[in-house]
């Protein structure tokens, strides 16, 4: 078979018809090895559709700028309230055996925040 003919886009071959696979070829090995390839895109046409989507995609309005009027109004309505922030006022304790030992002398409940991994979650 001409080299040139057998070839397809790129350098990447054809796959032979299964009915042109001479009988002492091993055909299931052939096969296997053909079509359990693992082929993944080029790292350029994945850029490029990305691209692509990016500058084509759906677009959505801009949002309309804050008018300074509001600005004061709506920065208090995303601050937290007194009630809110209140937590923010407990002495937290860092070493568990000191706040053991005040909590036993003040005759007050502990309360262990205990997490696994990264504090912010980004495990």
């Amino acid at each position: 078979m001409d080299d040139k003919a057998s070839r397809s886009v790129g350098s990447r071959r054809r796959l032979p018809n299964v009915a042109s696979i001479p009988p002492e070829v091993d055909a299931v090995g052939f096969l296997r090895r053909r079509l359990c390839r693992r082929s993944f895109p080029s790292p350029v046409v994945v850029a490029a559709v990305l691209f692509a989507a990016a500058c084509y995609g759906p677009r959505g309005d801009a949002a309309e700028p804050i008018a300074p009027d509001k600005f004061a109004a709506l920065h208090k309505l995303i601050q937290p309230t007194a009630d809110e922030s209140a937590w923010l006022s407990i002495r937290w304790q860092t070493d568990l055996w000191q706040a053991r030992e005040k909590a036993a002398t003040e005759g007050k409940p502990i309360l262990l925040w205990e997490m696994d991994g990264h504090p912010l979650g980004c495990t």
